[in-house]
């Protein structure tokens, strides 16, 4: 793991912590201050999740968008074929 990752975990971490202290104290969110919090903390959990699985070649997550990468350049290798094609028949 790269230095990088390790220092955006623990930003993450102490962010996450933070926000559950500050939950906890009668610093509480008010009012609709309750969806950006739960937003906040859910953007730095998944953000710590697809950090920590986000190197595997075999997670759903990296698959799914090698696959939307392959599709795309299939449909353009595609689009190019069937233009050569009206080029020539013209």
């Amino acid at each position: 793991m790269s230095i990088l990752r390790i220092i955006v975990i623990l930003a993450d971490v102490i962010i996450l912590g933070w926000l559950i202290w500050s939950a906890s104290t009668e610093v509480s969110p008010r009012g609709n201050e309750w969806f950006l919090f739960f937003g906040v903390l859910l953007v730095m959990a998944l953000n710590i999740f697809f950090i920590t699985v986000g190197k595997r070649d075999d997670n759903w997550i990296t698959l799914f968008f090698k696959r939307k990468a392959l599709e795309e350049k299939k449909r353009m290798a595609d689009l190019e074929a069937d233009l050569e094609n009206k080029k020539k028949m013209t």
